[in-house]
């Protein structure tokens, strides 16, 4: 790391490949995939995030932040944050502050209140949402489905235990395409009942933001998650649908609020597809995206109630439908996601075109023996 000489103004650059003594132990930067000389880094909002490996080969997440966002009450919401391990999506609870006292802060400055946690593979939901748009990556029906099914379970129980991430959005959402599960990054806002409210209270993303946070309402709330909750996972499924997908952006699908051109537009373009397909999450939906406060939406329970009984009707559908841009759709054998029940063979018509064929050259065959065998039969007399 770069060294400017002396033990205190030493500036945290990590390279590729280089170690550094943290909480004790030795780990080593990993490489970027697409560029070896660098050290694995991502920068966010708060931060950058660094990928490290023990000397034992485990793979952690190093998150350190920027000047601003550095205060002890990270260490206090830390341990908090140790009663979430038993939850679902929470991986990321299970970390480690670098406290000043630490020999690293002595040597780098900006490793002060640091966080050493699980590195998580997968893709963001940004990083989807960005395939989307320069690709026209779609998803499975299923398999959004069971995304969509996970994130909800994963809110619902933050919420069931009265607490809130506070920062639903595309960034802090990861999934495992594999196996469809979900966690929750950037875990340092949550609420928690009694906890006093970060330095910064979150104000929402843009496109997950309720629109009663223009007129006041805090997100420092047990019932903050609803909202964005509710738009997040609408996404989720209209992913499923190839041409609605294709209207997808890096910023999301819906992009704003209702009341707004765009985000009024965006969702008459989504209804017939979400309505048709997931009824009583359309339903749910449709009251969080009307609401006029958090209080109003539905809680995350409900929500994930809804996407689950729409999964049970998935089961026995199997036609598909194409949806216009204005939000109308017919049902039309396009090429749209199609819904098959899991681990069992498609339908398959009772005569194919092979063995029509093979009939047919049966049939001729038979007709030419008999025709030969008549004239034969005239000859001889």
């Amino acid at each position: 790391m770069a060294n400017t000489g002396t033990r205190t103004q030493r500036i945290f650059n990590p390279r590729a490949d280089e170690e550094i003594s943290l909480l004790g132990e030795r780990y080593r930067f990993m490489r970027h995939p697409s560029a070896q000389f660098m050290a694995y880094a991502a920068e966010g909002k708060r931060g950058t995030v660094y990928q490290v490996r023990s000397r034992s080969g485990v793979l952690y997440a190093l998150k350190v932040f920027k000047s601003n966002f550095r205060n002890p009450a990270l260490a206090s919401q830390s341990r908090l944050g140790d009663t979430l391990q038993n939850l679902p999506g929470l991986r990321a609870s299970n970390r480690r502050v670098i406290t000043p006292n630490d020999p690293a802060v002595r040597d780098y400055a900006e490793l002060q209140y640091a966080i050493l946690m699980p590195w998580i593979a997968g893709y963001t939901w940004s990083d989807l949402l960005l395939l989307a748009e320069q690709s026209g990556m779609w998803l499975d029906t299923h398999e959004a489905v069971r995304i969509c099914m996970d994130f909800t379970k994963v809110l619902a129980a933050l919420e069931q235990n009265g607490i809130a991430h506070t920062d639903v959005a595309p960034a802090n959402v990861m999934i495992d395409r594999a196996s469809c599960k979900v966690d929750l990054l950037d875990l340092e806002d949550l609420y928690f009942p009694g906890a006093p409210p970060p330095a910064f209270v979150n104000g929402g993303v843009e496109g997950y933001r309720p629109r009663s946070v223009a007129a006041g309402e805090t997100l420092w709330t047990p019932t903050a998650d609803r909202y964005a909750g509710a738009i997040l996972a609408a996404e989720i499924l209209v992913l499923s649908h190839s041409d609605l997908a294709k209207q997808a952006t890096a910023e999301g699908f819906f992009l704003s609020t209702e009341g707004s051109e765009p985000g009024d537009a965006r969702y008459v373009m989504a209804k017939g597809y979400l309505k048709f397909f997931f009824p009583a999450f359309t339903e749910a939906f449709e009251k969080a995206w009307r609401a006029h406060s958090l209080a109003d939406c539905p809680t995350l329970s409900d929500l994930s109630r809804a996407i689950a009984a729409d999964a049970q009707i998935l089961q026995v559908i199997t036609l598909p439908i194409k949806v216009t841009l204005n939000g109308a759709f017919t049902l039309e054998p396009v090429d749209s996601p199609k819904h098959v029940p899991p681990q069992q063979p498609r339908p398959q018509p009772p005569h194919t075109t092979e063995s029509s064929g093979y009939g047919l050259l049966i049939a001729a065959v038979f007709i030419i023996l008999t025709i030969l065998f008549l004239l034969i039969i005239a000859n001889r007399k």
